[in-house]
């Protein structure tokens, strides 16, 4: 493995998507997710980060001096961060901002899988193991703009398994990052006789629960008001990407999987769980 010095300045004029159209002839709404804009978004996130990428390969690049003032601050927001076992993905969606895992995009065209180019040029720049998780906050779906957040790539760095333990990652090692994640564990099944352990549930309020804030019925429900995206051209259409599925069966007894879900109606949804 080796690491080369890069200035980061470079990521910044670094075109991410030379195909992408211009905005010459567009629409007012196409025109503000422009080219240009998309270029200047996200070539200053991935400056952000590059001094903050892990590299696992002989292509990885880092910058390899960090300021003290920004040490320090680095330091003190990973101290105020919500801290594992999280209680729940806004708490560790904060803990991977802190770590400097995240980049924040403000608004993205999807319709012109942006967002899908976005991800897998991050991946091409800081490798498997050392791309940030991305949130979209804004995304252009089927000709509107609509409210994320979209989440994406959220365990995709090789820190992250040790941000979910509650454990520090070594710095500038993620093979030694890697290890120490698999050797928590590992101890932890050991010392529970091969089980992980169960957290008792604690009950709260309704009104002090971080989640189902918002509950909607019947027809209430409209599946395609949240920005749930078309990922890619061949796609058949918009997709719950990692959706958490129950299903039971009087012979089998309970499952729960991780699944793409196609929208296929305002309510309804298609599951393949081969």
């Amino acid at each position: 493995m080796s690491r080369k010095p890069v200035d980061s300045r470079s990521f910044k004029s670094d075109p991410l998507n030379t195909d992408l159209p211009d905005s010459n002839g567009l629409d007012s709404d196409s025109r503000e997710s422009s080219r240009r804009e998309f270029l200047a978004i996200t070539g200053t996130s991935l400056a952000a980060l590059s001094s903050l990428a892990v590299g696992c390969s002989d292509s990885a690049e880092r910058v390899t001096a960090t300021a003290p003032d920004a040490t320090a601050s680095a330091a003190a927001a990973k101290k105020s961060a919500p801290q594992a076992p999280f209680d729940s993905i806004r708490d560790y969606v904060a803990a991977l901002e802190a770590h400097g895992q995240l980049i924040r995009v403000p608004r993205i065209d999807q319709d012109r899988y942006q967002t899908t180019a976005l991800v897998f040029r991050v991946v091409d720049r800081f490798g498997m193991f050392g791309a940030p998780a991305l949130l979209f906050e804004k995304l252009k779906i089927d000709g509107e703009w609509m409210d994320g957040p979209v989440l994406a790539n959220y365990q995709g760095h090789i820190n992250a398994d040790c941000i979910l333990a509650g454990l520090e990652p070594v710095p500038d090692d993620p093979f030694a990052t890697y290890r120490k994640a698999k050797a928590h564990w590992a101890k932890m099944l050991e010392s529970n006789d091969g089980t992980f352990p169960l957290i008792p549930p604690v009950e709260i309020a309704r009104d002090q629960a971080p989640c189902k804030e918002v509950v909607l019925t019947g027809d209430e429900i409209n599946l395609l008001d949240f920005a749930f995206i078309k990922t890619n051209p061949a796609d058949a259409g918009r997709y719950v990407n990692t959706g958490s599925v129950f299903t039971y069966d009087e012979r089998l007894g309970h499952n729960f999987g991780t699944y793409r879900c196609e929208i296929t109606g305002p309510r309804t949804l298609s599951v393949n769980s081969s």
